[in-house]
């Protein structure tokens, strides 16, 4: 093979966020060994899959969301542009167009609400959701509600300060609910909600389940978690799991693979 190769594409290293909201890290540029295009390889944090490839130009180009050309993978290093935040599920989130700034990086473990700090912010959940609901349309769970043994809850730790909260109900054996997402607010625009949010993913699907689904609000106040969920891939929806009627809820849902198959994306 001649030495007289084109040079390879820059290719930062570093933490990178799909358009849909999961997280990988980036190793370098490679070289196809017949073909000779430039490749990325990249590994998620989600998962445990191990290193992947794709066409440099393909990592690096853009997708149409809504009418508007956003980048297929953006970096989110300190200092680099990102699309995504870590949102709060409801009230309280950051705008979803801000920077990501200073990705934290985090302990995610069962919780079993006993922490004073998990049970301060899940009373800060509680007092956003109700206050931002008409009466009678949050269904936010309760310390009761999360007790429940349908309920495994997590929470992120930064360190020894609690960075989000997030838990994942039973509904059947293959469908789970989303529920209590929460970043707290010394945490918010570092990517909190949006690892919490492929944490459960990953827990659902090694749970053999296939559908993943949340009911939350339709005010403006519940855009950014909206956002967080459409850019991860969940859809409106039926109504489901006993909830009623309202012009203010709103239910999505998420299509799982199977645990065994690998998540590729767009």
């Amino acid at each position: 093979m001649s030495n007289d190769l084109p040079a390879l594409p820059d290719t930062p290293a570093g933490r990178y966020r799909h358009y849909k909201g999961g997280e990988y890290e980036v190793l370098g540029a490679a070289r196809h060994s017949e073909t000779l295009e430039a490749l990325v390889v990249y590994r998620p944090l989600y998962n445990a899959t191990g290193w992947w490839v794709r066409p440099h130009a393909m990592f690096f180009g853009t997708v149409d969301v809504d009418g508007r050309a956003v980048p297929r993978f953006a970096r989110i290093d300190p200092g680099g542009p990102d699309g995504t935040v870590g949102s709060g599920g409801g009230p309280g989130a950051a705008d979803p167009s801000a920077l990501v700034k200073d990705p934290v990086s985090l302990d995610i473990r069962e919780d079993d609400l006993s922490a004073p700090a998990t049970r301060a912010l899940l009373r800060l959940h509680l007092a956003g959701m109700h206050a931002n609901s008409p009466p009678g349309t949050s269904y936010a769970l309760d310390d009761a509600g999360l007790r429940d043994p349908a309920v495994t809850v997590w929470s992120a730790w930064a360190g020894g300060s609690i960075a989000g909260m997030v838990a994942l109900k039973t509904l059947a054996p293959d469908w789970g609910e989303l529920k209590s997402m929460r970043t707290h607010p010394d945490f918010l625009r570092r990517g909190v909600g949006a690892r919490l949010l492929e944490h459960v993913i990953g827990v659902a699907r090694a749970r053999g389940m296939r559908r993943l689904s949340l009911e939350t609000g339709t005010a403006a106040a519940f855009e950014p978690a909206l956002a967080l969920y459409r850019r991860r891939g969940f859809v409106d929806g039926e109504i489901f799991g006993g909830y009623a009627h309202s012009p203010f809820n709103r239910f999505m849902h998420l299509a799982l693979r199977p645990a065994d198959e690998p998540d590729r994306r767009t």
